[in-house]
């Protein structure tokens, strides 16, 4: 035996080995019934034009073509990715200096960032209840403890009572708002933000915009002004998952003032965003016709799907994402029987306060959309 392995003193002992007691439940994808070939409980966006467009190139133009499309997706896929073409295109689209935006792993890699670049351990993230559940899960991940104001569905954003807790609660560092939220659909107007961002001077304001495209306020764009006016406490996010049709690639991106966006790239792993997915992400940017395709076609969906609804009994109010929120009589008896039919929408655990509530994605094309409405009329028992 080597002699200064056998002379080694062993370690000292410490604790035992165990992930963090306080870590949250991990996420699960949605568990569908066998059979479903609809999945509108996720809220993916229509299929992508721009993806479609580069793969019809592909075939359409011949072995030559073929050849160089193929040397140039090898290439991308060898080399590390480079996504700053990407950021300076996002930084301009929402008239922002270079060096605002940062492409990530989905916004929830960016929200992820920006809690764990300035939510300070053992201060609180107030956030809105029913809402977007990770903002809870990467407050818990950044060491800070999530509060919450109730937002129900079909009232005005609840200005007065988040003022009186940005005011009362100590501690509280971020506010983290989605705009369409999620599950209700509910939106934030303009003058409500101006307001709720004078309150969160000082501290991080978290705009979620991931379904921003499908109302009629742009929660980024307004996000977007306050960075100009020179705020380095306002973090935008925004996707490619929902109205371009490209949750599959898991880009999104953050708006900030570039010294916090500068903060956001520290807080997390290098190259977030795959070279191809950002080249497709840029295209997608690109193809503004194709934007107003998706999201116009969204828009009368969820129209008919909240009429099918209301028809049917369900309690419903307007929504201004790509889904409709209800509240049912059996919300899982009627999700039952959609699936029954292949079409998967979104339910919350019984004794839950969403036990009574579902909520259906807007389908990717027309004849998804006209199954839908039959298999809605067809389970009108449950509402």
């Amino acid at each position: 035996m080597d002699r200064a392995v056998s002379g080694a003193r062993a370690p000292a002992a410490g604790a035992a080995f165990a992930p963090r007691a306080d870590l949250p439940e991990p996420y699960e994808p949605p568990l569908r019934a066998a059979g479903v070939d609809l999945a509108l409980d996720a809220n993916e966006g229509s299929p992508s034009e721009a993806l479609a467009s580069l793969l019809d190139g592909l075939a359409g133009e011949g072995a030559r073509a073929e050849g160089a499309w193929t040397e140039a997706v090898l290439e991308l896929a060898r080399r590390y990715p480079d996504a700053r073409v990407l950021e300076g295109a996002l930084a301009r689209r929402f008239g922002l200096a270079p060096g605002s935006s940062l492409a990530c792993c989905g916004s929830d890699d960016a929200l992820s960032r920006a809690l764990r670049a300035f939510a300070r351990p053992g201060s609180k993230a107030l956030v809105l209840e029913p809402g977007f559940a990770m903002f809870r899960v990467h407050a818990k991940l950044a060491g800070a403890e999530a509060s919450s104001v109730p937002w129900p569905e079909g009232t005005d954003f609840p200005l007065e009572a988040v003022a009186e807790a940005l005011r009362d609660e100590p501690g509280i560092g971020a506010l983290c708002v989605a705009s369409p939220a999620n599950p209700t659909g509910a939106a934030v107007t303009e003058e409500a933000f101006d307001a709720l961002a004078a309150l969160c001077r000082g501290r991080l304001l978290v705009a979620d915009g991931a379904y921003a495209e499908f109302a009629r306020f742009d929660i980024r764009a307004a996000a977007a002004r306050l960075i100009r006016s020179g705020r380095d406490d306002v973090v935008a996010l925004g996707t490619f998952s929902k109205a371009y049709g490209l949750a599959g690639l898991r880009v999104g991106y953050a708006l900030a003032a570039p010294s916090t966006i500068g903060a956001l790239r520290a807080a997390g792993l290098p190259y977030p965003v795959g070279g191809l997915a950002a080249a497709i992400a840029l295209e997608a940017l690109g193809n503004e016709a194709a934007l107003a395709r998706s999201v116009a076609f969204a828009r009368e969906a969820r129209g008919r799907i909240l009429s099918s609804l209301a028809a049917a009994g369900a309690k419903v109010r307007p929504s201004e994402a790509n889904f409709v929120f209800a509240r049912f009589r059996d919300a899982r008896g009627f999700a039952s029987a959609l699936a029954g039919r292949g079409i998967a929408v979104r339910t919350w655990p019984a004794g839950s306060e969403l036990a009574d509530a579902a909520r259906v994605g807007c389908p990717p094309d027309a004849a998804s959309l006209a199954r839908l409405e039959a298999a809605i009329a067809a389970a009108g028992g449950f509402a």
